[in-house]
């Protein structure tokens, strides 16, 4: 594990970095820093999908930041419709439309972050998603390296394995389950680990697309900042949904913008 290291110096970072964006920064200044973040992966995603030429990477995030902005002033049931229309665009990456992936799953995830950070006074449920990525991430990294010996999908990311996504899954159900003692937080925590597996999974297959192994160098150890948060692009959408689910309050709010 030569860049352990580093990797895990960075990691540090980004944690004290979330920590401080949750706790110190109100709901608009933290949908911006956001949303920055989220325009950066959105341009590392342009060059994994070929768009090499300044103009095209302009409108591309372009069209992406009106989403974005779309998604922040409507009401809130016009998240079903970015996460509806994300979650159809994302089979189509498969087939090589990567970029009409970006346009409707960026937008969602932040979207999603955004909710769970408004959702309370204190963003326990956003705290709690980026509790479920990281630990779901660190438990298949040390359970891949120590006891993984069968591959996941070997033709699109060979280091990934079986035993590791395992070890996420696992190490996560534990940790929820000792947190909330509800069977269904335990369920929601491993539908969102599996979510994060699959955009783990579906960025190595537009990484390996483009011939590159990383998205970028943004952050040592880890590459670009899209391969730091291709977990939470699909893991945030499916956590909101479920804290939807559970928290029927949430849904008075929104059955009153349809309303209107």
């Amino acid at each position: 594990m030569p860049n352990l290291i580093p990797r895990f110096l960075t990691a540090v970072v980004l944690i004290a970095v979330v920590l401080f964006s949750v706790f110190f920064l109100r709901h608009d200044e933290f949908a911006v820093l956001s949303g920055v973040v989220m325009l950066w992966a959105a341009y590392e995603w342009s060059l994994l999908s070929g768009l090499n030429n300044r103009a095209q990477q302009f409108w591309f995030l372009n069209d992406i930041a009106i989403l974005m902005i779309l998604v922040f002033f409507v009401p809130p049931i016009f998240f079903w419709g970015v996460l509806c229309a994300g979650f159809i665009g994302w089979p189509l990456g498969f087939l090589r439309y990567f970029k009409l992936s970006a346009i409707f799953l960026l937008p969602a995830c932040w979207k999603a972050l955004n909710l769970l950070c408004a959702a309370d006074p204190h963003p326990y449920k956003l705290l709690v998603l980026f509790l479920i990525v990281w630990l779901a991430d660190i438990a298949a990294y040390f359970v891949g390296n120590w006891f993984g010996k069968h591959k996941l999908a070997p033709s699109i990311s060979p280091k990934k394995t079986i035993e590791g996504a395992v070890g996420s899954l696992v190490v996560v159900g534990i940790v929820i389950a000792l947190i909330f003692h509800s069977v269904l937080w335990v369920v929601l925590a491993l539908i969102t680990v599996i979510a994060a597996i699959i955009g783990d999974l579906f960025e190595s297959f537009m990484k390996r697309s483009a011939g590159v192994k990383d998205s970028g160098r943004f952050l040592p150890g880890h590459g670009g900042l899209l391969d730091r948060i291709d977990s939470l692009i699909f893991a945030a959408p499916v956590f909101t949904l479920g804290m939807l689910v559970l928290h029927v309050k949430w849904v008075v709010p929104i059955l009153q913008s349809v309303a209107h």
